[in-house]
């Protein structure tokens, strides 16, 4: 059995369920010939694997959806209790000795971690966090972006030195080469590894994220126009459509139709004629005899029926976990450990609890990460959009790296993958010239890392 140091590593809030696999399967290990392990599966989130001479068991300790709720009297007391979480979960998260790099995009997410680790950081007299972002450097000669500005407010506020490591083409091309069924490796590592490698450089060896804001925090409370709809406080969801600018009965009518399908993703592609035949001429390098039509991936239909409901659904979907143990993974090599205090449990716990109109006050879609931020961010921030668009310059990167896959596989052969994928139609995408006018860069960058080339 295992011991009550490895139990209490089990019970700590906070602590991921990566590292818990981790602890089990070395203590498992020490008394336990390793030949007995025949397989290798993936430990679902909020479960806890115990293992014996005997069995192995695994059980579930976290049901989110059983959490009870939580009433405060004021708004302004929702926001400031979760303040206090999140920065409670930074503080938890910060290491003692190593040195700690932060992510900053500009956005809301990163732009808040970066400056609680920051004051963290200060009021325990260490040194401060070292702040990488993917955007390049301002050029003299050009305007800064709304993004680059913010950055540099965060800078000028905590004193921080910030990195620009925007991807280049090299390590985008060596990530696509990766074969994801061997490696995970999710398509925020095309732009993640050049920071991985900036940020092993500095002697980074501990980096925290504000990955998780979308699916927590500074969620835009998906399912909340749903929940109006079908408990039928439909002046509620009125005047909520016309705070936010849009035309209310229009609104009303297409949340409307969208509930009578029982999956709400595909009623959106049927209603916007995103049917699978054009998708298929949107990606015509793919064979649909193969890869439509054989091996169709299914998932289980969901309808946005609340606020709640909808947070349970991301969830469970996988995603978060996908990103962290991609970047897990390629951080390996380089001595990099990540923590993400927006996925903190302790967080999703209160997020769930709380009224679902909290995150639909005000006119932005983000207002409570607003109300969260407020006092952390510098007054640059009020008036940056919710979410911030990729810029051209990562589309140059991307277009050179596929011009690249295009060398390779015109040397390399036919690789294994291509009865899934005509390569001779998929060729002429990836020329030069036909890069530069094709919008289709995700669908390319997809294609190449599903090939072994």
């Amino acid at each position: 059995m295992f011991s009550s140091s490895i139990q209490n590593v089990l019970n700590a809030p906070g602590v991921s369920d990566a590292f818990v696999l981790a602890v089990l399967l070395d203590s498992a290990t020490t008394s336990i010939d390793r030949t007995h392990f025949t397989d290798i599966r993936k430990l679902p989130g909020g479960h806890r694997l115990t293992v014996t001479t005997e069995h192995e068991r695994v059980e579930r300790y976290w049901y989110p959806d059983r959490v009870p709720a939580v009433r405060f009297a004021r708004d302004e007391d929702y926001a400031a209790a979760a303040r206090e979480i999140l920065s409670t979960a930074v503080r938890d998260r910060l290491p003692e000795q190593h040195v700690t790099g932060v992510h900053l995009s500009g956005g809301l997410d990163s732009s808040t971690v970066a400056v609680l680790a920051a004051r963290e950081q200060r009021a325990r007299r260490g040194t401060l966090p070292v702040a990488f972002s993917w955007k390049p450097s301002p050029s003299p000669d050009t305007t800064s972006s709304e993004a680059h500005r913010c950055i540099d407010a965060v800078a000028r506020q905590e004193g921080l030195a910030v990195h620009h490591c925007p991807p280049v083409a090299g390590d985008v091309f060596d990530i696509l080469r990766m074969d994801p069924a061997r490696v995970p490796t999710t398509p925020t590592m095309l732009i993640e590894a050049t920071t991985q490698r900036c940020a092993a450089a500095h002697g980074v060896r501990f980096m925290l994220s504000g990955f998780g804001g979308d699916e927590g925090l500074s969620s835009y409370g998906a399912g909340y126009r749903a929940e109006l709809l079908l408990r039928g406080r439909w002046s509620t969801l009125y005047r909520h459509c016309r705070a936010r600018g849009e035309r209310p009965w229009r609104s009303m009518m297409i949340e409307a139709l969208l509930s009578l399908f029982p999956d709400r993703y595909s009623a959106v592609r049927r209603l916007t004629n995103q049917s699978r035949e054009s998708r298929l001429r949107a990606t015509p390098w793919v064979r649909p005899d193969t890869i439509l039509r054989r091996h169709r991936l299914r998932t289980p239909p969901f309808r946005h029926t609340s606020v709640r409901a909808t947070f349970i659904r991301w969830w469970n979907s996988g995603g978060l976990a996908e990103r962290m143990e991609s970047w897990c993974a390629h951080g390996a090599p380089h001595g990099l450990t990540y923590a993400y205090p927006l996925a903190d449990r302790r967080l999703l716990e209160f997020l769930i609890a709380i009224p679902a109109e909290q995150f639909a006050r005000g006119p932005s879609p983000r207002s409570f990460m607003r109300r969260v931020a407020s006092g952390i961010l510098p007054p640059e921030f009020d008036s940056v959009p919710d979410k911030l668009v990729a810029t051209s310059e990562w589309q140059t990167v991307a277009r050179e790296a596929l011009r690249q896959v295009g060398v390779r596989l015109r040397s390399a052969g036919t690789p294994a993958r291509a009865r899934y994928v005509d390569v001779a139609k998929l060729a002429p995408h990836l020329a030069p010239e036909a890069l530069e006018r094709d919008v289709r860069l995700g669908r390319l960058l997809r294609t190449a890392q599903f090939l072994d080339f």
